[in-house]
C-alpha cells in the first residue's frame, strides 16, 4: 500500500521533466538566427560601421557598454541579474552603461539580431564585445557569459569577440 505513492511521485517527477524539456525545446532560439550578425562581422568596416551607428545614438562610445533591449521581452527580464552583474562589473573598471531600446533605433537592429544584447567598447572606441549575456535556457547562473566578458576588459585587444553563434532565451529584433 505504501508503495502507490512512492510511484504516484515517480511518474509526476517525470512527466515535469518531460514538460520542462518541451518547453526547452520550444523557447531555446538562436542568438542570429539568420546569420546576418555573423555574416557581418567578417567584413573588414563592420566594428568601424556598427561603431559610428551608435555614436550617432549615443554620443561617444569610449568606455561604455550599450545594453540593448525591446522592451516586451521576456529573456530580458531572465537576463536582468547577468546584465546586473556585468554593468556592476563594467562601474568598477571605469565604464559606462547605457540601455537602449531597439524599437526606437531601427538603424541599430540591422547589427542586433537578438536582445538581450550588449555591446562594449574601449578607451580607443573599439569594440571588445558584441553578443549576448549568457546562453542556454532561462539564462541560469552557470550559462552566464558574465566572468569572459569580464576578462575581456583586461586582456590584450586582439579585436572584437562576437558572440553569434549561440543558443539561449532571446527575442528576434
Amino acid at each position: 500500500m505504501k508503495l502507490a505513492p512512492l510511484i504516484g511521485l515517480i511518474v509526476w517527477i517525470t512527466m515535469v521533466l518531460v514538460l520542462l524539456k518541451i518547453i526547452e525545446v520550444t523557447k531555446l532560439q538562436p542568438f542570429d538566427p539568420q546569420q546576418k550578425l555573423h555574416t557581418q562581422s567578417m567584413t573588414n568596416n563592420f566594428e568601424t560601421n556598427f561603431a559610428s551607428v551608435l555614436k550617432a545614438s549615443t554620443g561617444q562610445i569610449a568606455n561604455t557598454a550599450v545594453h540593448f533591449r525591446t522592451g516586451n521581452c521576456i529573456c530580458e527580464s531572465l537576463a536582468q541579474n547577468h546584465s546586473d552583474e556585468l554593468a556592476n562589473n563594467l562601474s568598477i573598471s571605469g565604464y559606462k552603461n547605457l540601455t537602449l531600446t531597439l524599437d526606437e533605433l531601427t538603424e541599430i537592429t540591422a547589427y542586433i539580431p537578438s536582445t538581450p544584447a550588449v555591446a562594449i567598447f574601449n578607451e580607443s572606441q573599439q569594440l571588445i564585445y558584441l553578443g549576448p549575456y549568457s546562453i542556454g535556457l532561462g539564462c541560469f547562473t552557470d550559462n552566464s557569459l558574465v566572468a569572459s566578458i569580464s576578462r575581456y576588459l583586461s586582456a590584450t585587444y586582439l579585436g572584437a569577440q562576437i558572440n553569434s553563434d549561440v543558443e539561449g532565451c532571446y527575442c528576434t529584433t
